[in-house]
């Protein structure tokens, strides 16, 4: 059960994070801890960028800084865990006005978090993932899934993948008792591609042996194996052939 690779946590102090969280300098050094305690080997810090309140350029300074002060205090730990830089980005025109979007992005891949707006399903996610796909040559993943589970169909929730659109499901989302079965079930049908934290760094585990008691053991793997995958670079495709 070690390894673990999570690339959307919310471990950095005084910044926004999807879903409303936010983290104290205290809550971040906790998070971080038990991250390293509970076996997770690599994770990517991605706060939300909110462009109405704040700049391109610091934004990226304070999550830069925010992120080499939680790597220091990484080095002190008794088990190595490595912290990444990322981000999260509405589903807007920001993106397209970055000036620098490979900075948002995942660890240094080209894979970045996308947060469409919680409404209903509409053909415009479609076309704005494949848009950052030509013109950015970035690979966007749909954060936090859950958060649209009472929004779209089941029918529209599976074609997502159809259309080739990458799925990222917090811990929270999977292991709530309302949405666990439809979370399963996505899974199963390669939906969803990334379990990883979001606001709950040290449940990650627990929601991993919750996927290898219910999956067969070959899709437990390649759930798991996944995170992995995209730090490598492993192309878009890979995610969603069985």
């Amino acid at each position: 059960m070690n390894g673990f690779v999570d690339i959307h946590g919310h471990i950095l102090a005084d910044m926004p994070h999807s879903g409303s969280d936010t983290v104290t300098a205290i809550q971040a050094i906790s998070r971080l801890e038990a991250c390293a305690e509970k076996y997770c080997k690599t994770i990517i810090a991605a706060p939300l960028y909110q462009p109405s309140l704040i700049s391109e350029a610091a934004f990226l300074e304070q999550r830069d800084a925010a992120v080499a002060g939680m790597c220091d205090f990484a080095l002190t730990l008794s088990k190595p865990v490595r912290v990444a830089a990322g981000a999260v980005v509405p589903m807007d025109d920001c993106l397209f006005s970055l000036r620098s979007p490979q900075r948002f992005a995942l660890a240094e891949t080209d894979y970045i978090l996308i947060a469409p707006p919680e409404v209903p399903f509409d053909r415009s996610l479609v076309d704005y993932f494949q848009r950052a796909g030509i013109s950015l040559k970035l690979h966007p993943i749909l954060a936090d899934i859950d958060r649209y589970f009472d929004l779209y169909s089941l029918e529209e929730l599976l074609s997502l993948r159809e259309y080739g659109i990458l799925t990222q499901i917090s811990v929270m989302g999977l292991l709530n008792p309302e949405h666990r079965k439809l979370a399963l079930y996505l899974i199963a049908n390669g939906v969803i591609q990334f379990v990883a934290s979001g606001n709950s760094p040290m449940d990650l585990p627990e929601a991993m042996r919750a996927l290898k008691r219910s999956l067969p053991l070959e899709r437990y793997k390649r759930i798991k194996g996944n995170s992995r995958m995209l730090l490598s670079g492993a192309e878009p495709q890979s995610f969603l052939t069985d």
